[in-house]
C-alpha cells in the first residue's frame, strides 16, 4: 500500500483510537492488520500515529475518560475480593486496592466514610492473615 504523503480524514484516526480502547476479544476486526485495510491505511500509519506524542496524549486522556466511568465497578468488585476472596487473592486486592484510596493528611480533613469503612475492613482482614497494619485511621 505505497501512500506516501496523502491528506487522512482525522475521523480515521479518532476511528483508530476507539478501536484500540475497545478490549482486545472484542475488536472488529479483529487484528491490527485488518483495522489498517479497514481504515484504507497502512499497518506502518498506524504504528506512525503510535508514536505521536499527540496521539500517545489522546489515547491517555481516552484511557482516563473511559476508566473513570468503570471506577466504582472496579473498586466494588475488588472490595469483595478482599472480603470474600482466598487469602493469597484477598491480599493482592487489598494492595490494589489501598493503592487507590486517596489517603488524606490530618491538616486535609477526615476520609470519606466509604473510604473509612473500606480501610477498617482491609485492615481487618489483614490481620486476621498476620499481616500488620500500619498507620490505621481513627
Amino acid at each position: 500500500m505505497g501512500q506516501g504523503n496523502r491528506y487522512i480524514d482525522p475521523s480515521v484516526k479518532t476511528e483508530y483510537l476507539e478501536w484500540l480502547m475497545t478490549p482486545p476479544g472484542d475488536r472488529q476486526p479483529p487484528t491490527k492488520e485488518a483495522e489498517a485495510e479497514h481504515l484504507g491505511v497502512s499497518y506502518r500509519t498506524l504504528y506512525n500515529w503510535e508514536k505521536e506524542p499527540h496521539f500517545q496524549e489522546k489515547l491517555r486522556s481516552l484511557k482516563l475518560e473511559w476508566g473513570s466511568r468503570w471506577y466504582p465497578d472496579i473498586l466494588a468488585r475488588l472490595m469483595d475480593v478482599v472480603l470474600n476472596g482466598p487469602p493469597a487473592q484477598s491480599v493482592g486486592a487489598a494492595k490494589v486496592l489501598l493503592s487507590h484510596i486517596e489517603i488524606k493528611d490530618e491538616k486535609a480533613g477526615d476520609l470519606p466514610e466509604m473510604e473509612k469503612e473500606m480501610l477498617a475492613k482491609m485492615a481487618a482482614i489483614l490481620k486476621e492473615l498476620d499481616y500488620e497494619v500500619i498507620g490505621e485511621q481513627g
